[in-house]
């Protein structure tokens, strides 16, 4: 069994920064990357004011993905739970 991973977060639109898809920097959306985009969140990061950055998919513009800040102070309170099978490795029993 695998389950899709559960990811909860505060409940807490300060925490957020959505940016106006015209407010992102040229290229953005570039595959596979920009020196543009990179920059951008590098300076999201290093603020460390908002949880975290949603932004547009770059593969499927409808969509919207989150890079959430392992530096922010509310980190604790992010929860990921992954539930699948698990098979020993038989190098390891007895």
């Amino acid at each position: 069994m695998v389950s899709e991973p559960l990811l909860e977060l505060p409940d807490d639109k300060a925490l957020y920064d959505t940016p106006d898809p015209g407010a992102l920097p040229e290229g953005w959306n570039s595959l596979p990357g920009s020196p543009a985009a990179a920059a951008y969140g590098d300076a999201f990061l290093k603020k460390a004011e908002r949880l975290g950055l949603i932004v547009p998919s770059a593969v499927i513009p409808e969509a919207r993905n989150i890079v959430i800040n392992p530096g922010h102070p509310r980190m604790g309170e992010v929860m990921m739970e992954a539930v699948r099978d698990f098979t020993f490795d038989p190098r390891l029993r007895s």
